[in-house]
């Protein structure tokens, strides 16, 4: 006869089902016979088999229990693994922690157990083993030991790479410093051409200056003794000055007074 069960008890057996714990067990916790844990494990399977795995666990309320038998299955399948292949996997992952060996120290070991049948893995052991001898440290102690170093190693290269990244900073102003300094020569050099071609307009304007004024003392030296005596005949300062300067028009035009005055003539005398 089918004992007919509570949601909440068949939960409870579905979930214990999942969890793989023999169906006597199971039966003991829930205070049922075998046969009626059996059942209940076939009308689960023959559900999934209907309406699919994921539905059948929603409907026995074992959804997440199923979920993650699902994503367990599809990481073997990306893994390449069978099922037994990560039984055998946890096995040795559970003996690994029995004996300290952290999950993150798997490969190494590994790793280690490839070296042994390596020929120089003795070598290195015999090595090891001298070390100790000559140092009188222990295989831990020499272990610090080059940890330490290895971090110290570490702390110098940082210093090196911040050095070198310092000098390559002041590399980079000097060679900037360097172009400026050029360009303020060659910013210098261009100021200096230009100082010595003003200069030497200067020096030209003021020889030609000093030209001008030796013709004007020349032709006031050659006019003095007229206006002296156009002065004495009593002539105006108007006048004279009037005439000094037509005298220079003509000195100007390469006109002698004295032609001037024979052309003048000439003029009246119809020549």
């Amino acid at each position: 006869m089918t004992v007919r069960l509570s949601p909440q008890r068949v939960n409870k057996i579905i979930k214990l089902y999942f969890s793989g714990q023999p169906q006597t067990r199971i039966a003991k916790s829930v205070k049922v016979d075998q046969s009626t844990i059996s059942l209940y494990a076939s009308r689960f399977a023959d559900r999934a088999r209907e309406v699919g795995l994921l539905p059948t666990g929603k409907e026995f309320g074992v959804y997440n229990e199923v979920e993650a038998l699902r994503s367990l299955s599809v990481e073997l399948s990306k893994s390449s693994l069978t099922t037994e292949e990560a039984k055998e996997g946890c096995k040795i992952i559970k003996v690994f922690v029995k004996l300290g060996i952290m999950p993150e120290q798997h490969l190494t070991l590994v790793k280690v157990c490839k070296e042994i049948s390596d020929p120089r893995f003795v070598q290195v052991a015999v090595k090891l083993s001298i070390l100790e001898s000559q140092t009188n440290m222990g295989y831990n102690d020499i272990i610090l030991k080059l940890d330490d170093m290895i971090s110290r190693l570490a702390s110098l290269k940082t210093e090196q790479e911040t050095t070198e990244a310092g000098l390559k900073s002041v590399n980079t102003a000097l060679a900037q410093r360097k172009q400026d300094s050029a360009n303020l020569e060659k910013h210098f050099d261009l100021f200096q051409q230009g100082v010595t071609q003003k200069q030497s307009e200067l020096e030209n304007q003021v020889a030609e200056r000093i030209k001008e004024t030796n013709l004007t003392i020349e032709r006031l030296d050659k006019l003095e003794p007229l206006v002296k005596t156009l002065q004495k005949l009593g002539v105006s300062d108007d006048t004279l000055e009037t005439y000094i300067k037509k005298h220079q028009k003509l000195d100007e035009v390469g006109i002698g007074w004295e032609n001037f005055v024979d052309i003048v003539k000439g003029f009246k005398d119809g020549n």
